[in-house]
């Protein structure tokens, strides 16, 4: 999205003949589902899984210092749909909570 495209291709299929690695130092994000299965095979519960930055990072700076009240209504759009799963995969950061 900054417009370093042959990058963003190489992080989405890997080299030539690789499985495109996953998690820390990668440059990959792990999936909602991954991080539970490292968890559940850890021995921990997971209680919780938050979307979190599902929009923010999409809206230019200038739209929210141009509108009154803008930002408290991004704010308020992320938290309802911080709970919903269906908005895991677009979100930017999932928080999970976890018990073990």
């Amino acid at each position: 999205m900054a417009g370093h495209f042959g990058q963003a291709l190489t992080l989405l299929d890997g080299g030539p003949g690789e499985v495109p690695a996953r998690g820390r130092g990668t440059g990959r994000r792990w999936t909602a589902a991954e991080i539970v299965a490292l968890l559940d095979a850890a021995g921990f519960a997971v209680t919780a899984q938050h979307a979190v930055r599902v929009f923010t990072d999409l809206v230019p700076g200038a739209v929210l210092d141009a509108e009154v009240g803008a930002a408290d209504a991004l704010l308020e759009l992320e938290q309802a749909v911080a709970e919903r799963p269906e908005y895991l995969p677009l979100a930017t950061q999932i928080h999970v909570l976890a018990t073990h």
